[in-house]
Formats: C-alpha cells, structure tokens, sequence
C-alpha cells in the first residue's frame, strides 16, 4: 500500500514526459511560427534559361539551343500541418526562333519566339521542426511560340504530382528540393515554312527539379535563387536549364 503513492507519482511523471517530447518535436520554429501568421506569400522575378531542342516533326528536323529571359509571377498559400495552394505564370522571350532542316535545305531563326507556362497546385504541408513538405498535384500549360511566319511551335497541357520541401539552415536560410513528374494532355508540334505548315500530335512524360536557396530578408520580405533542370519530353531531347531570383512578400 506505501508503493500507491510513489507509483501515482512515477506514472504523473512519465506522462508529463511523453506529453513534453512530443510537445517538442512538433513544436514549430521560428520562421514556421511567422508562416503561421503570414500563410500568404506573392513573388516575382527574373528568370534566364537555355532551351535545347532535338526533334523531329514529320521529316523536318529541329536542332538548336536559344537563351530566353523573362518574367515570372505567383502566389503561393503555405503554412505548417494545413492546406497548400499556388498559381504561377511565366513569360519569356529570344530574338529569334529555332533554326531547322528540311532534306538538305536550313532555315534560320528569324525574328522572335516566347516561351512560357501557366500552372496550379493544390497539395497539403506537413512540418516538423525546421523542416516542411508538400506533397501536391498540378495542372498547367507548357507553350513555345513563334513572332514570324516561319518556325517552330508546340502547346502541351500537363497534369503532374510532386514534393516541395523547405529545411531551415539558420533562423534566416532555407534550402529545399522541388521535384514534380507530369504527364501531358496532348502534345501539338508545328513547323510553318513559307505557307505550308507541318503539323505532329503526341503524349509523353516530362520532369522538372529544382534546388530553391531563400534568404529571409524582413519578417514579411525574402529572396530566393532557383536553378533547376526541366525535361519536356522523356522521349525527345527538349532540355531547359534555368536560374529564377524572386522576391516574395508574405502577408
């Protein structure tokens, strides 16, 4: 009957230590706390990206590489253990358009051509201590425009899923991972030479993974530097690498 209380005591205290690890483990750091406030974040920026194209369509074949600079612009709603939301649109342009042959004759890109893409998604973060993930699908439009008569163009449609993750350096540096796989909607390819033009419709898959570096500037203000590599299509050879530098705003 002596132990009674001695054990009452030695029960009150192992919960009070389960309750306090798991307290901590799960208690959100600082700049977790400040997405909690502020969940709603808009970024804008720069972007450059070299786009390497290797295909075909019916027997013309396009073979060049052209630098592209832009603009990107996006919101993004993200805050620990809660519902994650974004949108994005980019827009950018060459001077000229991708040169390509057909049998022994080659045209040279002329004038301008813009590339750009729309895209959402819709995910859910989970946190732990200095660290976050977000698991989410999306669906956006990949398209690569011609300014001139003569050229090449495709429009792609895409549903993808993928992981976006954020792991704290210090109280004012995160890097992260963004990694997404997707599956186009309908892939159209043309080439226009003079008034004809060449038309070749597929699907495939494509990736895109990025290393985001974001440096928090203010409690509402940060910087972030991402290059990253997207593939268009498994089954051709279209590569972009690209840098983007934002500035978001959380709020």
């Amino acid at each position: 009957m002596k132990k009674a209380p001695f054990l009452s005591l030695l029960t009150i205290f192992s919960l009070g230590s389960i309750t306090n690890t798991f307290a901590n483990e799960n208690r959100f750091s600082e700049m977790q706390q400040n997405m909690l406030a502020r969940p709603t974040r808009i970024y804008f920026g720069p972007e450059i990206l070299l786009f390497q194209v290797d295909t075909h369509v019916h027997n013309i074949h396009i073979d060049d590489q052209e630098f592209f600079w832009g603009l990107k612009l996006g919101y993004e709603y993200l805050k620990p253990q809660a519902f994650y939301a974004a949108a994005e649109m980019l827009v950018t342009n060459t001077n000229q358009n991708f040169s390509f042959s057909q049998d022994s004759l080659v045209y040279n890109g002329q004038r301008s051509s813009g590339f750009g893409n729309i895209q959402t998604r819709f995910g859910y973060t989970l946190s732990r201590s200095h660290q976050l993930i977000t698991p989410f699908l999306g669906l956006g439009v990949y398209a690569l425009s011609k300014h001139h008569h003569n050229g090449f163009q495709e429009v792609m449609g895409y549903l993808s899923g993928g992981v976006r993750t954020q792991f704290e350096c210090t109280s004012a540096v995160l890097i992260g991972v963004n990694a997404e796989i997707f599956r186009t909607l309908g892939v159209k390819q043309s080439v226009t030479i003079e008034n004809e033009k060449f038309t070749k419709h597929t699907n495939d898959w494509g990736c895109n993974i990025g290393v985001p570096l974001t440096i928090r500037l203010s409690r509402g203000w940060d910087m972030q530097l991402t290059p990253y590599f997207l593939r268009l299509l498994f089954s051709e050879s279209q590569n972009i690498y690209g840098t983007t530098l934002l500035f978001g705003y959380r709020f």
